[in-house]
């Protein structure tokens, strides 16, 4: 619960643009299934930063891996999250590729929340394609998903 609070108030630092770091923690599996368990973030305060985007750079993953590295090697990059202040809950064409490509594996998310509007929502991966999860755990509370907004 801690780390969500920590990415929230990242994104209320500047609604001007967007923000982004990378979730850290865990797998498991319960008896509803398997789930992530984020434990820690990386605030990736050196991204390409714009009102409508943000891009993980050279810089960003040179930080998150020497982070990784002497802090967080006993665990896992398992997601991202992004901020997207006052346009609601969606991933864009550009959030897509960068699920894509940088959290494909199994079992990776992205969070996005909108700071503004005070909406957030879970991305997981389903038929090949990152789509808004109906609900998530915070602690020991299930949140619905947002509706999807674009």
């Amino acid at each position: 619960m801690a780390m969500r609070r920590s990415f929230i108030a990242h994104a209320k630092e500047n609604v001007s643009v967007e923000i982004c770091g990378v979730l850290v923690g865990d797998w498991g599996q319960d008896d509803d299934g398997p789930f992530a368990r984020v434990t820690e973030i990386i605030r990736c305060d050196n991204a390409t930063k714009k009102f409508a985007e943000v891009t993980f750079t050279h810089e960003s993953w040179t930080q998150i891996n020497r982070e990784m590295d002497t802090q967080f090697s006993h665990m896992r990059i398992i997601g991202w999250y992004h901020s997207h202040p006052n346009f609601g809950i969606f991933l864009s064409d550009r959030d897509v590729f960068i699920q894509q490509n940088f959290f494909g594996g199994a079992g990776q998310i992205a969070f996005v929340v909108d700071p503004v509007r005070q909406a957030e929502g879970v991305f997981e991966w389903r038929d090949g394609k990152p789509v808004l999860a109906a609900h998530y755990w915070v602690g020991g509370r299930i949140v619905a998903g947002a509706p999807a907004a674009r």
